[in-house]
């Protein structure tokens, strides 16, 4: 998502380089300074990228200085210069990947899920099932209900996308997960339902199964702006919603709470 502007704070510095000096610290300490050569360049461009994605703001000088600039070009053009201790605390890779434990500690929250997870989320009952619950499935009553009302009229699966359809919400659900086991085509097996008890099943898993993708698209959505926002970057309220409506076409879902996109 870009940004419509970014507010320039006064923490930000000068991002001109001295190249005489160390391109890191740019003071003139006493040490050697030492030909930065072309495997060195890759490192610290590395570190550059890793240090920024995980918003090490004790380097935050020195990674706005160097990504306003094009390191490759100056490379071919003049001799870039370091000390070797700050090269070396720059690209220490033991203290990127501590920034890269702190970042994901505070900005992946605990209790979200993946996107993966909720593809095969099943709906696990909260109390105890009882044996009468998961019998064997009576095929002359409602495979949703499994109980006889003498006022509804029972219906047939007639036709297969509807067969195809029961049991693939079925997956979501613990119970008829179970009551439908080895049950690859409702036609064959006689499966009755009622009305009134298939649309509560369809509406109730369906609507499940796009509030759960919303809530993981909604997670996406925040830290994107939180990294963003970070950095000064300022969006529009119309910019942000069609960020959220594209990590649901993503997700293969639509907006509307209640629809299930196949």
């Amino acid at each position: 998502m870009d940004p419509v502007t970014t507010i320039t704070n006064k923490r930000q510095y000068d991002t001109t380089t001295d190249w005489e000096k160390c391109m890191l610290c740019q003071t003139a300490q006493p040490c050697t300074l030492s030909k930065l050569g072309k495997q060195g360049l890759e490192k610290v461009q590395h570190a550059i990228k890793l240090r920024f994605e995980y918003r090490d703001l004790s380097s935050l000088q020195i990674i706005e200085r160097l990504q306003a600039v094009n390191l490759s070009e100056i490379y071919e053009t003049i001799s870039i210069q370091y000390h070797r201790k700050c090269y070396s605390d720059f690209t220490n890779g033991t203290l990127i990947e501590r920034l890269r434990h702190k970042f994901q500690n505070q900005h992946q929250p605990s209790g979200s899920v993946s996107t993966s997870s909720i593809t095969n989320s099943v709906t696990e009952p909260q109390h105890p099932i009882s044996r009468r619950t998961l019998q064997a499935l009576d095929k002359n009553l409602c495979i949703f209900c499994q109980t006889h009302y003498v006022s509804k009229v029972t219906n047939l699966v007639m036709t297969k996308p509807m067969s195809d359809k029961i049991l693939q919400l079925a997956q979501h659900d613990f119970i008829m997960r179970c009551r439908l086991a080895g049950i690859s085509d409702l036609i064959a097996a006689d499966g009755r339902y009622h009305l009134k008890c298939y649309s509560r099943f369809t509406l109730k898993i369906q609507t499940d199964i796009v509030s759960s993708s919303a809530d993981v698209c909604m997670v996406s959505l925040v830290n994107e702006l939180d990294n963003g926002l970070h950095w000064g970057n300022i969006y529009t309220l119309q910019d942000v919603w069609q960020r959220y409506r594209d990590l649901q076409l993503e997700e293969d879902i639509v907006a509307k709470a209640g629809v299930y996109k196949n």
